[in-house]
């Protein structure tokens, strides 16, 4: 026996059914993972801004805090280092340095590329080190050499 209801091919049960809803959880679905691909490019791009930050904050530390090293010598490491490979992920740079006699200093500051226009994404790289300096043997280092050089007038005998 057959029932009164006519069959309707393709669509859910009754007459008006799930007709158009796949283009509607489309419409839906479609902007929110749009969002979601967009948050996480911009999240990997700041990453690796905040990178590239702090390698050139390496470089200029390097050459800062060397024996004969200055503040200039860092500061233009740092640039050189962020003109070969920041390119245009990290604009608007500015790098710092400060050194005393004990603590070499640079800081590296700019802005990440942003996906979204008017979005300003400020990353910032700061480091600090000890100063390589030159420390003398100590006089009972020098008493040991001079002993095992067989010099008799330090070895005590």
């Amino acid at each position: 026996m057959r029932s009164s209801r006519p069959r309707h091919a393709g669509r859910g049960p009754g007459p008006g059914g799930e007709r158009g809803s796949a283009t509607l959880n489309l419409v839906v679905v479609f902007p929110v993972f749009l969002l979601l691909l967009l948050a996480t490019v911009q999240a990997a791009l700041i990453w690796h801004a905040r990178n590239v930050a702090r390698s050139a904050a390496e470089q200029g530390l390097q050459a800062e805090r060397l024996y004969d090293g200055t503040a200039s010598a860092g500061q233009q490491r740092a640039r050189q280092f962020l003109a070969e490979t920041a390119g245009t992920l990290l604009v608007s740079t500015s790098v710092s340095t400060g050194r005393t006699s004990a603590i070499a200093r640079i800081e590296v500051r700019g802005t990440a590329l942003a996906l979204i226009p008017g979005l300003h994404l400020n990353v910032h790289a700061d480091i600090s080190s000890p100063v390589e300096r030159f420390t003398p043997d100590l006089p009972a280092r020098a008493s040991s050499a001079a002993a095992a050089a067989g010099n008799p007038s330090t070895s005590g005998g």
